[in-house]
């Protein structure tokens, strides 16, 4: 969850060499919402916001197993900016 100010964001995961940016003007306290079990990209009001990623190139990548290496870059950021992972284990059954 990304919450503006700002005017993109630039995920890398160095682990796997994958990334994507979202270019997109969040106002102070408005968040963005990006998942990977099931791409999605939503903006404050809910909206679809995947055509604000860098496509084609944008991937939008999942935690690799074990340690990951992972830099976000934000522009336009100030004073209550922030993003924000959650992250959800998956188990395997028997």
């Amino acid at each position: 969850t990304i919450t503006g100010p700002c005017t993109a964001v630039a995920a890398t995961n160095n682990t796997t060499g994958q990334t994507w940016t979202l270019t997109y003007t969040l106002t102070g306290g408005q968040t963005a919402t990006i998942t990977t079990d099931r791409p999605t990209v939503r903006g404050p009001a809910g909206q679809n916001l995947t055509s604000a990623l860098d496509w084609p190139g944008a991937y939008l990548w999942w935690l690799a197993p074990g340690t990951n290496d992972v830099i976000f870059n934000v522009s336009g950021g100030d004073v209550g900016t922030s993003v924000k992972l959650a992250f959800h284990p998956r188990y395997e059954g028997a």
